[in-house]
């Protein structure tokens, strides 16, 4: 009978380091997600005392929701299409097309000193045939 009371208390005290160590690895991964992303997420809320009508107070917030919800930056790329070079097929992109942006003066640096690599998503396309330097997306 003891033996069964001390297996118990072994799963038991196996089982709370576990949630601990979720707990712990938690916390590090919200840390990690609010140093990385903190400068792109704008959080609270939108109050007025200024309403007193239920359903203007909703229709201006909604307003406000509506002009924020809109990104204020925009990225451009300067491009080359090689797409036509033989072995670089598999580069080209297209409108809608996602692909990965290494800069580390806009994404930062991860801690060997290498910039962070970013999922894109190509949203604009701008192809100049007499100048071909001058090709461009924005994403």
């Amino acid at each position: 009978m003891t033996s069964s009371i001390t297996e118990k208390q072994a799963q038991f005290d196996l089982l709370n380091a576990n949630i601990k160590w979720l707990n712990n690895s938690k916390i590090v991964l919200n840390k990690l997600f609010y140093n990385h992303y903190s400068r792109f997420i704008q959080e609270g809320t939108w109050i007025s005392e200024d309403y007193y009508d239920d359903d203007k107070y909703y229709n201006d917030s909604l307003s406000v929701m509506y002009h924020s919800c809109y990104p204020k930056v925009a990225y451009t790329i300067n491009t080359f299409e090689i797409s036509c070079l033989p072995g670089y097929e598999d580069f080209a992109f297209e409108l809608g097309d996602q692909t990965y942006v290494e800069d580390g003066e806009f994404f930062g640096y991860d801690s060997f000193n290498q910039p962070n690599k970013e999922k894109i998503t190509i949203m604009e396309k701008s192809e100049h045939l007499d100048d071909p330097s001058a090709s461009s997306s924005k994403v």
